[in-house]
């Protein structure tokens, strides 16, 4: 890179940086000694010219080269039909009136649809030039480039806080990295590895403006900062935010930085950073922010250990951690059929995860499953639309590599009987191994301070024939308040539009100690019993001691029961339960509300009038988001407690019936 020599300092920098890793790895007792880093240490120990990374670099462009060419005709010219409406288009023009819109009213939407739009430009004009070679979108992506270069900074307003200054106009003499810097650094990166030589020619400073800003912008404040929260360092628990960062500052390091002692600090940089992402994930692989942000966090986990294995010619493995292969077995283990997904915290109910990050798992532990899963979703894409995965240049990238071996791959969704993750404490069982259609039951202990958390201990989905009834609506569009203070009060992450009882009148609390207690699960024959205790997620003011659900999934009778049992100290409002819905229903007589549908059997909930009065309360739906979900409302089915006892105990139960004709 160009500005190389002004790293004198870095070195200084990188010194108490490390000392501050240090000191943080002590404190930490998470982290073994056989983590990522202390692996490579000791590999590197025993050789020197461990890291392969010009074999990489040559291996990987005609790999991708090669794959271009002979892509299927007709997946090319869909791609290439995209990048020809790209050069009909005008690039969009930020203000700082929308940059600082954020600041002002919370609207991340208006600013973000420009920033994402010319990302997305320069994506499908380079995927169109890779795949035709004809030299005709060049001119184009150098505009791109050039726009992407002049803006003031690469990150998002919503998250100008990320080295703890505060939001508003970007300082552009103190660059952040955050998710979207890293995926601009990436998506540069990789448009330099491809494009090196025709860009020299169209222009010998394009490629030298590249080297310029990714060192500026990503690389010095990447290896002389500690301080980003996400980087583990601080001490305050990471998310999918580390592992994306690093992945990508490692591609980077890969794809655009010429010079060897620099590629291999930032190599070592990420390894120190992304061993507290593994350390602080959960044992049995799963993810607490839900399989959505799966393709962010324990997805993106796999395929930097894929990269980190191939620039070591393998002898970098990990194929021996039992952790690590749940971090991918999760996604199969809460699926539900098709694109559905159980969607506790920030999840929608349906996502579309990135097939090469599933692959990888499956390749690193030969696991049939993972790769049989896998090619399920690439060939739904490729076979329907005639396509294959985009959202990103490196996703299109590392598709593209394993397209022919997903084509050949039998496709096959594992549908798992049951599935029990007891450290994130999420159940699903399913009505018959392997079938798609018929009852699925999910439910969910934890606490109410996972990432991307909802107040929802105790909640539960049910589906029938792949289709939901039972739901959990999941988050709306993004606002200021989605990440503040008042995320709480936000309709939708209270518990009050959950699945889960309301006590005394009063919902669940926010925070680590309100959490399930007691919280079992055991087959017996045909039936699935979940237990837990969920009194420790409300307030004291609830005066709740003991509040006990226990499901009970009867696969043979297509049944789900829930018995729930309270003592409280006292009685002051009705006893509560909700159930959300989004499908119509019906009271065919008193005890019985009808889920119906007209796709597959209904599913009717039965409980004693003697005890509860029905109440159904309908949620008008103004998000968009929510809207292509669910439809233009949801309804809380409430059923009310006519006892005014300070015990209680009580049985409400689902069942699949014929449907009305």
């Amino acid at each position: 890179m160009r500005f190389i020599k002004q790293l004198s300092l870095l070195t200084v920098l990188t010194c108490l940086a490390v000392t501050l890793h240090d000191h943080a790895h002590a404190q930490s007792n998470r982290i073994s000694q056989d983590s990522i880093f202390s692996v490579y240490k000791q590999l590197k120990g025993r050789d020197a010219s461990l890291l392969k990374i010009d074999e990489w670099v040559q291996q990987t462009k005609a790999a991708v080269e090669q794959k271009a060419l002979t892509l299927d005709v007709a997946v090319k010219s869909v791609f290439i039909s995209e990048a020809e409406k790209v050069l009909k288009q005008q690039w969009p023009i930020f203000t700082a009136g929308e940059f600082l819109e954020f600041t002002k009213n919370g609207n991340r939407s208006n600013f973000e649809k420009k920033y994402k739009a010319r990302r997305d430009m320069l994506k499908k004009l380079v995927i169109a030039e890779l795949l035709e070679k004809k030299g005709r979108f060049l001119p184009m992506i150098a505009d791109g480039i050039w726009m992407i270069c002049e803006e003031s900074t690469w990150a998002l307003p919503a998250t100008m806080d990320v080295d703890q200054r505060g939001f508003g106009l970007p300082e552009v003499y103190n660059p952040v990295v955050d998710l979207c810097v890293a995926q601009t650094a990436i998506l540069l990166g990789w448009t330099k590895f491809f494009f090196h030589k025709e860009l020299d020619q169209l222009n010998a400073k394009i490629i030298p403006r590249i080297n310029y800003e990714l060192e500026v912008r990503a690389v010095i404040p990447y290896l002389s900062r500690n301080d980003f929260w996400w980087m583990g360092f601080t001490g305050r628990k990471p998310n999918n935010w580390n592992i994306y960062c690093n992945y990508y500052m490692l591609m980077t390091a890969l794809t655009a930085v010429e010079d060897h002692k620099l590629r291999e600090e930032i190599i070592v940089k990420s390894m120190k950073s992304v061993e507290y992402f593994l350390a602080f994930y959960a044992d049995d692989g799963g993810c607490d922010e839900g399989p959505n942000y799966w393709n962010m966090a324990g997805g993106t986990f796999g395929m930097y250990v894929k990269a980190l294995t191939e620039i070591t010619n393998r002898k970098l493995n990990f194929s021996d951690r039992p952790k690590i292969h749940h971090m991918g077995t999760y996604l199969y283990k809460v699926h539900i059929d098709s694109n559905y997904f159980v969607n506790f915290a920030d999840a929608p109910p349906r996502s579309n995860p990135d097939p090469a990050k599933i692959f990888a798992f499956g390749e690193m532990f030969n696991d049939a499953k993972l790769k049989s899963f896998a090619a399920s979703f690439f060939q739904r894409t490729w076979n329907k639309q005639r396509t294959m995965q985009a959202d990103e240049l490196n996703v299109f990238i590392q598709n593209l590599l394993i397209s022919e071996v997903l084509l050949a791959t039998k496709a096959k969704e594992p549908l798992q009987k049951s599935n029990w993750l007891p450290d994130l404490q999420v159940l699903t069982l399913r009505e018959k191994e392997g079938a798609n259609f018929g009852l699925l039951f999910a439910a969910k202990g934890g606490h109410n301070a996972e990432s991307h958390n909802h107040n929802d201990v105790g909640n539960f989905i049910l589906y029938q024939d792949g289709k939901p009834v039972i739901i959990d609506i999941g988050i709306g569009t993004y606002t200021r308040e989605t990440f503040n203070e008042k995320r709480w009060t936000i309709w939708n992450i209270r518990s009050f539009w959950h699945n889960c009882p309301t006590i005394n009148g009063l919902e669940q609390q926010n925070g680590e100690q309100f959490r399930a207690s007691n919280v079992t699960y055991e087959e017996k024959g045909n039936t699935g019993h979940f237990y837990l205790n969920i009194a420790g997620a409300y307030p004291a003011s609830a005066d709740v001691e003991q509040l006990t659900r226990k499901f009970e999934f009867q696969r043979k009778n297509a049944r789900l029961l829930l018995r729930e049992n309270y003592q409280l100290k006292e009685w002051k409002i009705p006893y509560e339960l909700n159930f959300i819905t989004a499908v119509s229903t019906v009271s065919a007589n008193a005890g019985s509300l009808i889920f119906q549908s007209k796709e597959h059997k209904n599913i009717e909930m039965e409980f004693d009038p003697n005890l509860f009065d029905l109440e159904i309360e309908t949620k008008i739906l103004e998000d968009p988001k929510l809207i292509a979900l669910w439809g233009k409302k949801v309804k809380r089915i409430s059923l009310k407690s006519k006892s005014k006892d300070v015990s209680g105990s009580h049985l409400i139960t689902f069942s699949a019936k014929t449907s009305l004709k």
